[in-house]
Formats: structure tokens, sequence, C-alpha cells
């Protein structure tokens, strides 16, 4: 009776400890256009390094990708990367950005798209927001 209760209390410790780590990891950002169109974020690109890596995704349509670039403050952090444009229909997501930097946690993070369809060109503009990470598995390599 005495070792299930010590099992029991031991998990409970693990699954403690586990969440408060997960809790102190800077929190990853998210984002999505007003119409739900695009979803992107931007965390950590492998919980045991300091590197950070941006993905976007968007529902399939016709349109074209002619522009993707991230920005902190109103500053281009990444951009003109594209070799070509996006076919939309073709795939449904893109790194915009890898090997970056931690988030500062009082600048404002946005992602701007440039969509061309039926030859016409609007930009969709995404804010980033942190959200706080619980249970984080490390991935190990």
């Amino acid at each position: 009776m005495m070792n299930k209760k010590v099992s029991i209390g031991l998990v409970i410790l693990l699954f403690v400890i586990w969440m408060v780590v997960s809790l102190t990891l800077p929190p990853k950002l998210i984002a999505s256009s007003s119409d739900g169109k695009f979803d992107a974020v931007y965390t950590v690109s492998h919980s045991l390094k300091e590197t950070w890596a941006g993905q976007v995704e968007w529902e399939e349509s016709d349109g074209v990708i002619v522009n993707l670039s991230f920005y902190e403050n109103d500053i281009q952090l990444t951009g003109d990367i594209m070799t070509h444009p996006i076919e939309m229909d073709q795939s449904n997501s893109y790194e915009f950005a890898f090997l970056g930097a931690e988030p500062n946690p009082t600048s404002v993070y946005t992602l701007r798209i440039s969509v061309e369809e039926e030859g016409k060109t609007h930009e969709e503009i995404l804010t980033f927001k942190p959200r706080k990470r619980l249970f984080v598995l490390p991935a190990l390599d």
C-alpha cells in the first residue's frame, strides 16, 4: 500500500515539475487573419536550443502568395526570401522564419502576406500574440 502511494506521489511530482518547467519557457507567438484563412506560429524550433522558426498555414485557395515578410515593431526581419510565388492550391504552408531569435516580450510582431487573386493583389496583416505553453515535450536529436 505504501509503495502505491509513493509511486502516485512521484508521478504527481514529476507531472508538476514538467508543467512548471514548460511554463518557464518563453511563450510561442500565434496569429490568425481576420477571415481565418491564414494561421501562423513563431516558436522555438527545438526545445533544447535557442533557435526559433515561423510557419504560416492557409486554407486551399486559387490565389498566389507573392510576398511574405515578418516584422518586429515595423522593422522587417525576414522577407524577399521567396524564390518564386507560392501557388496556394499546391501547398498549404510555408516557413517564413528559421534560425530566428527569441521574441522580445515588449515588441509587436506582424506577418504581412501579399496575395494575388483573380488579377488583384491584397495584403493580409497578421499580428502575433503570446501564448504560454503547457507540457512541452523535448525533442531530442
